[in-house]
């Protein structure tokens, strides 16, 4: 651990000029990014070639010939983005050559950057760019709505929309239930981690059955979990988890997330004090080893519950 603390000073001493935003930046989900873009652009990118006297932001140029605008005017059939793709935290934009992209942009002088950087270049297929493309034209509308009541309803049945497909699940998943993702620690907005939507219970009942009928579980899907489940005698819910747990027991990212879910039903301080010895002293210099340190303590979660 020490060797990894040295390593990482040494870095932030060689990049002392942007050590100010070697930091994650705050989550932009897609209602988010809507409400801030100046640009929103479906296009394809052409090409991308490195920028001369580049800064570390702008070190690259992506070429973007543009299929469809969404949001904004733009004359040009083919558009100048400016981003950086060796960054490593924040994560970049990313415009690989010949993908197609769903971009959320801000004018420049001489071109265009991407809004929230990694959020604001959404790298899509086709089926990908007509789902994004219908939530950004609905939200579109549901902003020209004058009565805030009838407006946070609107929202509130979008959000569903997203959170309710897989290709935007963690648009909606951030916004409904923010404390379910463990990148709400690094959001610095006014109103931190507020949950301003409220499902109903018909809503939060279809989410559900979703969830149970899923044959993958990501990350982002932890809010299906935290805002469907019934309280501390939710044995479906548990048992579901437990099989979760058994069956990805070897993924070395997010184990911990559902340990806790499970350790909450039955509020036992030996599970919690596993948890802990989970989620603390990391060594991400021996992956290996890290992976077998979590299996082991997977294991004994799983023999002590």
């Amino acid at each position: 651990m020490k060797r990894i603390i040295i390593l990482v000073s040494i870095f932030l001493v060689f990049t002392s000029e942007i050590t100010a935003e070697v930091y994650p930046i705050t989550p932009a989900p897609l209602r988010k990014l809507i409400n801030e873009s100046e640009i929103i652009i479906v296009g394809r990118v052409e090409y991308t070639k490195p920028q001369k006297n580049k800064e570390s932001w702008t070190s690259e140029i992506a070429f973007i010939k543009v299929k469809e605008v969404l949001q904004g005017s733009i004359e040009d059939s083919i558009v100048k983005v400016f981003f950086s793709p060796n960054m490593v935290c924040p994560s970049p934009a990313s415009y690989p050559k010949g993908e197609k992209v769903i971009a959320f942009l801000d004018k420049t002088e001489h071109g265009y950057t991407t809004h929230s950087l990694s959020y604001g270049s959404k790298i899509l297929d086709e089926s990908g760019i007509k789902v994004y493309k219908s939530r950004i034209l609905e939200m579109q509308q549901i902003n020209k709505i004058e009565n805030e009541s009838e407006k946070r309803q609107e929202i509130t049945n979008w959000l569903f929309k997203c959170i309710k497909h897989k290709m935007t699940r963690w648009e909606g998943a951030y916004e409904l239930s923010p404390k379910s993702d463990f990148m709400s620690f690094y959001d610095r907005s006014s109103k931190k981690n507020e949950v301003k939507f409220i499902l109903n219970e018909t809503q939060k009942h279809e989410l559900r059955k979703i969830l149970f009928s899923e044959n993958s579980f990501k990350y982002f899907d932890i809010g299906l979990v935290d805002l469907t489940q019934k309280g501390s005698h939710d044995n479906e819910m548990k048992d579901f988890l437990v099989e979760f747990l058994k069956s990805h027991k070897n993924n070395i990212w997010f184990p911990s997330s559902i340990m806790k879910r499970i350790a909450y039903f039955d509020n036992r301080e030996n599970l919690k004090r596993i948890i802990a010895k989970l989620e603390n002293e990391y060594d991400y210099s021996d992956f290996k080893n890290e992976q077998l340190r979590k299996n082991k303590l997977v294991n004994e979660f799983l023999n002590n519950f």
